[in-house]
């Protein structure tokens, strides 16, 4: 793909060549003038795009018009946009009603930010002090959704305050209006509750993205869905999670072939002051065998990502003792840098690989779900033996489209 790389260097090039313009860009513009390429080039530029799929098209786009409108299948397949609540309105008004555009949609993920005086406890980008969205961005929003006829994949992250200003309003606006996708099969959701509504307007969904205040199996609308959909790719997020959390997904969710596990984990000692590398070790292990436990009622479970991001549960009156050895292990931690970080990861991941054969992938993450992929390691009699770093491409936790 050199060729491409060479031939997108001619935008830059094209700007100071006011005679070798596009017809039809306006000579008199101040943006870069697009080039002009015989259409036998054109035909063979596009043959390589058909054959890499992967082809970085963003600087094409700038050489000439007929690439640009080849490169749009590609450049808008994902489309991502990240915005301030209150600019949101203006960003959906800019590509509402272009069918160039909104036909090549596969995925669009949206994550906005809102008010500010209230934060969940979570990973924000955070864009700036902003306010909430302007009346009516809720129903503009659902119609715009509605309006991108091969969409599969809906990714909404919407922070702050938006419960009120643009999530609730954006179900209720699916509920009034009788709306029903029946082509995504992929959702993420921020909202915590009342998700009843989503099988039936997500009918044909398989992978369900959620956040939990609560343990699943004490959060009855999680109970509905479970009814209605045959999920196949399940991610949960709550800020902490205990060994007993985990009770509930196998009997909710028993047909599942990849989890997905965010937030902090409760891997951390009970004691309250700083604990001997040995106990440490020993109540990390007893922690991860419970969650084994559970996950091997799990008949169909290949892929598993799970966050191992601790806290400490405080078992002691002693406050002080028990945020010194907090501080103390903090630092600990960051000292040992990268390669213990790394080498405590590959651990855990033997472990699971240990305790539930039949996993073909472990994800270990953080809390920002950046992750460590790992695969077993198996003798000639098919024993998981090991696990190691993949050095191949693997199943991902969440379905590619």
């Amino acid at each position: 793909m050199d060729f491409l790389a060479s031939l997108a260097s001619l935008a830059p090039l094209a700007s100071q060549a006011p005679g070798h313009t596009d017809p039809g860009t306006g000579g008199g513009s101040k943006r870069a003038q697009l080039v002009t390429l015989p259409r036998e080039l054109i035909i063979e530029i596009a043959k390589l795009l058909e054959a890499d799929p992967d082809a970085k098209v963003s600087p094409l786009s700038l050489v000439n018009r007929t690439l640009r409108d080849l490169s749009i299948p590609s450049l808008f397949r994902t489309m991502q946009l990240t915005t301030a609540e209150d600019d949101l309105l203006e960003h959906i008004d800019d590509i509402h009603g272009n069918r160039a555009i909104l036909d090549c949609v596969f995925i669009l993920g949206i994550y906005s930010e809102g008010s500010s005086t209230f934060r969940t406890p979570y990973q924000n980008v955070f864009l700036g002090y902003g306010e909430n969205c302007k009346r009516g961005t809720a129903a503009i929003l659902a119609d715009l959704i509605f309006d991108i006829p091969h969409l599969t994949d809906l990714r909404l992250d919407l922070r702050f305050k938006a419960n009120t200003s643009l999530i609730g309003p954006l179900r209720r606006t699916f509920k009034q209006q009788y709306m029903s996708f029946h082509v995504i099969t992929a959702l993420s959701f921020p909202m915590k509750t009342d998700i009843k509504f989503i099988p039936e307007v997500f009918p044909n969904l398989t992978a369900l993205s959620l956040e939990l205040h609560k343990a699943p199996d004490m959060t009855p609308d999680l109970a509905y869905i479970s009814q209605h959909l045959q999920l196949e790719y399940l991610e949960l997020w709550k800020a902490r999670w205990g060994p007993g959390d985990f009770v509930g997904i196998p009997t909710l969710f028993p047909n599942i072939k990849s989890l997905t596990i965010g937030g902090m984990i409760a891997l951390g000692s009970r004691l309250g002051t700083l604990p001997s590398l040995s106990i440490a070790t020993a109540y990390r292990e007893s922690v991860i065998q419970s969650i084994s436990n559970t996950l091997r009622q799990l008949p169909n479970l290949r892929v598993l990502a799970i966050s191992n991001e601790s806290f400490c549960n405080r078992q002691t009156r002693n406050v002080k003792a028990f945020d010194r050895s907090c501080r103390i292990r903090d630092k600990l931690a960051r000292s040992d840098a990268w390669t213990a970080h790394r080498g405590e990861r590959l651990d855990d991941a033997w472990k699971f690989f240990n305790s539930l054969p039949d996993l073909e992938v472990v994800y270990i993450m953080d809390q920002s779900y950046n992750a460590h992929c790992f695969v077993p390691v198996k003798n000639q009699a098919g024993r998981v033996v090991d696990a190691q770093v993949a050095t191949t491409e693997q199943q991902t936790p969440w379905p590619v489209v």
